[in-house]
């Protein structure tokens, strides 16, 4: 061979090689990418803890098998359930006892279903479910044939100015369904207009049933879909129930109640000579309230000494309440109907959970229901003849549940001695001392946490985070007083309530003083921010998302003002009216947007920019302020997004930012480089 031949040879040897060696490179880094970066912790307390495995976002968020939320069809024949394919949420179904599983042929490419929502309809052949068109937009419902799944759903609402929601499946009549129709008004004099319509799910022609004359805050139907009664608004503050008299035109008031009290119509007894309400009128605490229609008088069926009545379950047989619940701390169980017991006896054993009843067939036989711990969530059927329940679905297996971490109920003294409730989650494999921690606020702020899976307090636990929940004055669900209690408290009492919850536990040797990190949403990203600058020595760092950053600029938006009037009123009663020169002064001093030069810990601030209810002009002025006084602040913005992430990429985005924040700022665990 000649020279030119071997350095020929040579050279593609060395191409050969090279190739071999590229290629090597690209599959170590594709898995480095797939896997990620294992960054292991930092914090004293954490290096030599045995921790369970990392658990990948994806594990958390995103795997939505197994599936969930299963309903049996009026029939009892069928039984669907919403499932994962190609990520994003589909419906599946299948005939009860044969393995024939299929999926429907969805058309939401760029929507999402609304909260998770779907409804057999009463010929157990169709299934509808309302797609949001874009969040905080229109909702469309949409209807899929289970004998003719390949067909791509039908949308039976595609009027673009209004937007829809189930209020009635019709027992006695297979092909129509009753909507409300919803017209948003331009004032905050009146809340959403809200027509009655019913609607052929083969046809999608429309009946108009009530047209609203401007002051109907709820229509109330019977059984069979008949209008019975309304709740109007008296006033801009006042409500009344209206019992529908001898003509379609009388209305007669049985029940008065201000903004302030909250009053929830369950549905009429048997012979319709009474109705059911969750209502707290003259009392603390929500109940479940019989009220005769005739003579006006309610008598307690039952309530909680220290909660307020949230759930209900009612009978379609008979037309009874079966259960309800309220949540001191744990779920707490009201069995109303004891012919029913089975139901939950069947799951009843020393763990704590939670037991809900998801779906019922016409005749009561057969009942799906869900069973929460605080580290998974069971599907099950039950058929009540035979005592049989079959497990349909968990969402971990038991191996993977014991990486998870145990969620528990605490409670404290505030330092004015209002008792305080909350939830702490202490990671798996540590000592339960002197431990990094996130307290995560819940949004509202007029909501509250529950004890239950939670997929990021279980990641932040997974990183070696403990995890403290609060529900501070002003939360919902343990009675008017104590809500009401958050009055004029922001950035006052209902932030020494969060702070107490820290010394709290700081106290108990359980976290690190050092190292205790701010997180949360809406009300908890505005918590946040107040955290940083009203108590800059408390938090280490701080994440603010979709927050509030100043409360006169938040309330004069128009989005705002625009929204219910019942949300309006809260905040004009709980903060301030920006109109008002003195309540002014004290929006101002209560907002972290004039507080900029007092924070000294690193902030991460996440903002949709399509967000209605807390507009991207907050993020965007607290942002500027802060890199105008040389403050530490990382700042991301999803364009396409609203007041929640919801897109995966986005979300998966989010979480992986703030997992690597607080692991950079706080010492846990990290995954640098994670894939969806």
């Amino acid at each position: 061979m000649n020279i030119i031949g071997q350095n020929r040879k040579k050279i593609n040897l060395e191409k050969i090689l090279f190739c071999n060696s590229f290629i090597m490179i690209c599959l170590v880094l594709s898995l480095f990418v797939i896997q990620g970066c294992n960054i292991g912790a930092k914090h004293p307390a954490l290096v030599d803890a045995n921790l369970p495995e990392m658990i990948r976002i994806k594990e958390l968020f995103f795997d939505i098998k197994p599936e969930s939320c299963f309903k049996v069809s009026p029939d009892g024949k069928k039984i669907a359930w919403l499932g994962e394919r190609r990520k994003k949420t589909t419906i599946f179904f299948k005939t009860i006892g044969k393995n024939d599983t299929k999926c429907l042929n969805h058309n939401f490419a760029k929507s999402t279903i609304h909260f998770n929502r779907f409804y057999w309809a009463q010929d157990s052949r169709h299934i509808l479910y309302p797609i949001w068109e874009e969040f905080f937009g229109q909702v469309h419902i949409y209807a899929a044939d289970t004998q003719n799944h390949i067909k791509v759903a039908k949308d039976l609402t595609p009027d673009k100015n209004n937007s829809y929601q189930i209020h009635q499946i019709l027992k006695n009549d297979p092909m129509h369904i009753i909507l409300q129709k919803y017209g948003i008004s331009e004032t905050i004099t009146k809340t959403s207009t809200i027509d009655l319509v019913k609607l052929n799910i083969i046809t999608a022609k429309t009946q108009k049933l009530s047209q609203n004359p401007g002051d109907v805050y709820s229509w109330i139907t019977d059984r069979n879909g008949n209008l019975k009664a309304r709740i109007v608004l008296t006033d801009l503050i006042k409500r009344s129930l209206e019992i529908q008299g001898s003509t379609a035109d009388i209305w007669n008031p049985i029940l008065t109640w201000t903004i302030d009290d909250s009053v929830k119509f369950l549905g009429f007894s048997p012979e319709y000579k009474s109705l059911y309400l969750f209502s707290n009128v003259g009392r603390d605490r929500i109940g479940l309230i019989e009220m005769d229609i005739k003579t006006q008088k309610q008598k307690l069926i039952v309530d909680d000494p220290t909660s307020d009545m949230e759930n209900i379950v009612i009978s379609h047989v008979s037309n009874k309440p079966i259960a309800a619940a309220a949540y001191p701390d744990y779920q707490k169980k009201y069995l109303l109907d004891s012919s029913y017991a089975d139901l939950f006896e069947a799951f009843n054993s020393n763990e704590k959970k939670s037991i809900n009843i998801i779906s019922k067939d016409n005749q009561e036989r057969l009942a799906t229901l869900t069973v929460m711990t605080s580290t998974n969530v069971s599907w099950f059927l039950y058929n009540r003849d035979t005592k049989e329940k079959e497990l349909l679905a968990t969402r971990f297996s038991p191996e993977y549940s014991k990486k998870l971490s145990i969620m528990k109920p605490i409670s404290y003294k505030s330092r004015d001695g209002l008792l305080i409730n909350g939830y702490l989650t202490l990671p798996t494999g540590t000592s339960g001392k002197s431990l990094p921690m996130v307290l995560y606020v819940h949004g509202g702020p007029w909501s509250r946490d529950y004890w239950g899976l939670s997929p990021t307090v279980q990641l932040l636990s997974n990183r070696g985070y403990a995890v403290l929940q609060i529900n501070f004055r002003g939360s919902s669900g343990y009675g008017r007083a104590f809500m009401e209690a958050g009055k004029g408290e922001f950035a006052g009492k209902m932030h020494t309530d969060l702070i107490d919850g820290v010394d709290w536990v700081v106290g108990q040797g359980i976290a690190d003083p050092d190292k205790i990190a701010i997180l949360g949403q809406s009300y908890g990203g505005y918590a946040s921010l107040v955290g940083l600058a009203f108590t800059p020595d408390v938090f280490a760092c701080g994440v603010d998302v979709n927050g509030i950053a100043n409360l006169e600029t938040f309330l004069k938006s128009k989005d705002v003002k625009n929204d219910d009037y019942k949300i309006w009123y809260k905040w004009q009663t709980y903060v301030g009216d920006p109109e008002n020169p003195e309540d002014l002064e004290t929006l101002k001093a209560k907002s972290p947007f004039f507080h900029v030069d007092k924070i000294n810990k690193p902030l991460l601030i996440v903002q949709g920019a399509k967000d209605k209810r807390v507009p991207r002009s907050e993020a965007d002025a607290m942002v500027k302020a802060l890199k105008s006084n040389n403050k530490e602040v990382k700042y991301i913005l999803f364009p396409k997004e609203s007041h929640y992430i919801l897109w995966w990429s986005n979300r998966f985005r989010m979480i992986n930012n703030i997992e690597n924040f607080f692991g950079e700022h706080l010492g846990g665990r990290r995954i640098l480089t994670d894939s969806i």
